[in-house]
């Protein structure tokens, strides 16, 4: 009766910290990125790999980056930033993750935006589901 009882127990558990678990990795959404303080972008950097561009957005939501934070988030971490372009747009979209799944740290990093001609890129946020936001622009002048 007893090891009847004690497995009905691990079963209540197993199942209580599966329901409660975090996704691992997940890309987020704008109304995610504006509670969390917004996102914002700095100026390229030309290397050997191609453009950096940096990526100014914190997961927790302790910082202001454009917007005030409305939102916490103790146990996330940026996994990191992911990019397409088409034509002279360039989308940018952030992942997310928990502690102990990659970098320890809430704040995204510059990310590589590859071989740019010269001119003008739009830079906007890219939902899940498609949908942009404009978060800004950058100048290649080589």
């Amino acid at each position: 009766m007893k090891s009847i009882q004690r497995c009905i127990s691990w079963v209540v558990v197993i199942s209580f910290v599966a329901g409660c678990s975090l996704p691992l990795r997940e890309t987020r959404d704008w109304s995610f990125i504006q509670s969390v303080g917004g996102i914002s972008i700095g100026q390229p950097v030309s290397t050997q790999d191609g453009w950096y561009l940096p990526v100014y957005c914190d997961v927790s939501g302790l910082k202001k980056t454009t917007i005030k934070p409305t939102q916490l988030n103790s146990a996330l971490v940026c996994r990191k930033a992911l990019t397409s372009r088409d034509n002279q747009t360039i989308l940018i979209s952030v992942q997310t993750g928990v502690v102990g799944d990659g970098p320890e740290t809430s704040s995204c990093r510059a990310v590589n935006i590859g071989n740019l001609g010269k001119g003008r890129y739009s830079i906007k946020y890219k939902d899940p589901n498609g949908t942009t936001h404009e978060v800004g622009s950058i100048e290649i002048e080589l």
